[in-house]
């Protein structure tokens, strides 16, 4: 993974988590017009019943929109310096696989590799925190080596 482009890595993170955002966004707006029922004369109970619960479905979908900002935002917020020790920001990569340190993620693909985000938080940032390639540490039982930290 040496020579990875660190900084086109990060930009690809945060281009697809604003992707998730704007799904998210979406979200929310499609439940809000499933919420809302049309004014009519009468409404039955089972019209107002169907509202509220779309109501708290889209006070749920407004939560994970929030999160889901604040995750962008925590990417964006990341170093693109060079990294010689795992710390967020850093890009890393062990067992064949390879991450970025500092928000939690699904699957990206950035210059035709795949990535998943570790948060700082995760329990696998605390065995790896402050380590450099080449160190080992263990994991659930299972003893790794760090292949690169860039």
């Amino acid at each position: 993974m040496s020579g990875v482009d660190k900084a086109q890595v990060l930009e690809d993170l945060v281009a697809h988590l604003s992707e998730r955002l704007d799904q998210a966004d979406k979200a929310v707006g499609l439940r809000q017009q499933v919420g809302e029922v049309i004014e009519q004369d009468e409404h039955r109970v089972d019209d107002v019943s169907h509202q509220e619960d779309a109501g708290d479905m889209h006070d749920m979908l407004q939560e994970v929109d929030k999160t889901q900002q604040r995750i962008v935002e925590a990417a964006k917020a990341l170093t693109t310096t060079a990294c010689d020790v795992v710390k967020p920001g850093a890009v890393i990569s062990f067992g064949g696989e390879h991450f970025v340190v500092g928000v939690a993620t699904d699957e990206f693909t950035s210059g035709g590799t795949t990535y998943l985000g570790i948060s700082p938080d995760a329990p696998i940032y605390a065995a790896i925190e402050g380590k450099r390639a080449e160190d080992t540490f263990e994991f659930n039982g299972t003893m790794l080596t760090l292949d690169d930290v860039s």
